[in-house]
């Protein structure tokens, strides 16, 4: 993804149109109305110098000539009514529009993640994937481009085309008889500096992409550190303990803020020499037209009025035709960035949704892998390799092995996250993938060893939702051992969990997490339970009040168990053993002890003798 070249000529006139008014239209599907808000706000707002302008002018020139007191004192309350009437009228718009970008803001963020959840999860892993997201993440956070971007864009189009209008028509007449020449020749001036302002415009735009696109390393290292690892209830004992302070600073010292800061100044540097240009041609400019009306006055072609009406009238024109250039050409910059997100919001969804309705009896169903193979990536090895196994309903199946054997996959492949590169998984003798996809997920529950919970209160991280049955809460959380601790927090099932939005926030120990999990997975009572490592944060105590309760807990659903305490698998029926993406052995606990050469004899032994060892010592 860092790799990608993003460049005006990839982009046709169709293309850049298509893309700008599907900008609009889902601008105004976030926020309806809003291009309108907005022309009405533009013209408001490129009214108000104007007023002056044609005002100041009449004023001047009664000044000079009538001097008539009443006349004067009507300019003036034109003068400022006009004005105060345009500046309440462009708030007032401006206050809609202000509401419209908010929602565009947040729908922005809303539709990334929403189109990440829709995508297929390995696609969702994938590492260009989230490159391009963040790259469209970024382009956004920092003002490059991208749909919060858009509704900018749109008021300096719109604001600019009003103003040129305006200053059209207060412009007629300035260039009278043979001084038509005048007006070519400051028409083509006006033009040539319109240019070079817009290229030096578009090559500073264009630098500012390139910069961001070599920041995307630099985000992702950002959002690991700040977001993850510095948060103090993660890393805060390890960065003590093992003295990571001085090399965390040095890396984010060179790797960080070192780059950003290079990146920086680049972007600095280009916007100072578009300024600077744009500035001066533009003060060359109005200096001209100043001069050319000063001395048409001089010689009695006009009005002493007419020098202030039209060399404000010709040089708002020329900043405004110069501000819409450069809004044209951020339009096709800004393009550029949104065309990465429809790309974004435009991949194809693959999972296979499927359309069968699972059967009223799906609890009694046995699930069954026929040679299943599966791959994380078309080059990677085979996580999985010709996997055949059944397992019957309502059966309590343990699944063991070394680490990188499989078993997290496994279950990920049951549970559809994944799709098996060859063979069939099936449920009731129908392969999984063709039931709907939604239907079929929420007949499993899981603790994934990466499970997570979120700062809501007890009641909605058990349920999963905002609303929840405050009695199926306190009895999961009773089964599952967390029942007496949340009873003691001030709140009860309404205390927020950590304290990232709330000061009061209560922070959980790594067992007391695995068990709200545990919690949220029985509350959902779904036919199928899915225990990964579900006890290893909890203590000797807790755990063995788990495996006490644990029939209580799964009753008749269909429990698959991976663990590597072996000693915690007897009480399951089946235990499936796996190396290296295989089953290599299938059993009770007892069987599989029988065979002494067997992996899961000499796992067993092995975690025996290291319990012995610490009897002994």
């Amino acid at each position: 993804m860092t790799e990608r070249k993003l460049d005006e000529q990839k982009l046709k006139p169709r293309e850049h149109f298509d893309i700008f008014t599907r900008a609009l239209r889902l601008m105004n599907k976030i926020a309806p109305g809003i291009s309108v808000l907005q022309l009405f706000q533009c013209l408001s707002k490129a009214l108000i110098p104007y007023v002056a302008i044609y005002m100041s002018a009449r004023i001047l020139t009664e000044l000079v000539t009538g001097r008539d007191e009443r006349t004067l004192v009507i300019y003036v309350a034109i003068t400022i009514g006009s004005t105060l009437l345009a500046v309440i009228l462009q708030h007032l718009f401006g206050y809609f529009v202000a509401r419209g970008e908010v929602k565009i803001r947040a729908q922005h963020d809303i539709l990334l993640a929403n189109k990440t959840y829709a995508l297929e999860y390995a696609k969702a892993e994938e590492k260009e994937i989230h490159q391009l997201r963040k790259l469209i993440e970024t382009h956004a956070r920092t003002g490059v481009g991208g749909l919060p971007h858009t509704t900018r864009i749109c008021d300096s189009l719109l604001t600019n085309i009003c103003s040129i209008g305006i200053a059209l028509g207060l412009s007629v007449g300035m260039f009278r008889g043979s001084a038509w020449w005048m007006a070519g020749l400051l028409g083509l001036a006006a033009v040539g500096a319109i240019y070079l302002i817009s290229r030096r415009y578009t090559l500073t735009n264009k630098i500012r992409r390139e910069v961001n696109q070599s920041q995307t390393e630099v985000n992702l290292l950002y959002d690991f550190y700040l977001d993850s690892y510095l948060d103090e209830n993660k890393a805060a004992k390890d960065i003590r303990i093992f003295q990571q302070a001085s090399f965390i600073s040095t890396e984010c010292r060179d790797r960080m803020m070192f780059p950003f800061y290079v990146n920086l100044g680049k972007q600095v540097r280009e916007g100072g020499k578009t300024s600077a240009l744009s500035a001066a041609l533009i003060a060359l400019l109005g200096g001209t037209v100043y001069l050319y009306v000063a001395l048409q006055a001089w010689n009695g072609y006009m009005e002493i009025g007419d020098v202030v009406r039209y060399y404000g009238a010709i040089t708002q024109l020329i900043v405004a035709a110069s501000a819409l250039s450069m809004a044209c050409f951020g339009a096709l910059n800004n393009n550029i960035c949104l065309k990465l997100l429809f790309e974004y919001l435009d991949l194809p969804e693959q999972r296979h949704s499927g359309s069968l309705s699972l059967p009223g009896n799906v609890s009694q169903s046995a699930i069954e892998f026929n040679n299943v193979s599966f791959r994380y990536a078309p080059e990677a090895p085979l996580a999985l390799h010709d996997v055949t196994l059944r397992i019957e309903p309502g059966r309590c199946v343990a699944i063991v092995g070394p680490n990188g054997s499989g078993k997290s996959t496994l279950v990920k492949l049951l549970c559809r996250l994944y799709t098996p590169t060859r063979g069939q998984i099936k449920l009731g003798h129908v392969d999984i993938q063709e039931y709907d996809f939604d239907e079929y997920q929420k007949q499993f529950a899981a603790v994934f060893q990466d499970f997570a919970l979120f700062a809501f209160c007890v009641g909605q991280n058990v349920a999963g939702r905002i609303e929840y049955d405050t009695e199926c809460v306190w009895e999961n959380l009773g089964l599952a051992g967390l029942k007496k601790r949340v009873e003691e927090f001030p709140k009860q099932l309404e205390h927020t969990v950590y304290k990232d939005f709330i000061e009061d926030g209560i922070d959980l120990s790594g067992g007391e997490e695995q068990k709200l999990a545990i919690a949220r997975a029985l509350y959902k009572d779904a036919p199928f339970m899915i225990l990964d490592e579900p006890t290893a944060a909890l203590d000797p105590f807790s755990e063995a009040e788990i495996y006490e309760k644990f029939n209580q807990i799964i009753g008749e659903k269909t429990a698959l168990y991976i663990s590597h305490r072996l000693s915690s698998c007897k009480f399951c029926d089946t235990i499936i053993v796996m190396d290296r993406g295989s089953v290599v052995q299938t059993g009770t606990h007892e069987e599989l002890l029988s065979n002494e050469n067997g992996l899961y004899s000499q796992l067993w032994n092995a975690q025996a003798q290291y319990y012995q060892a610490n009897e002994d010592y």
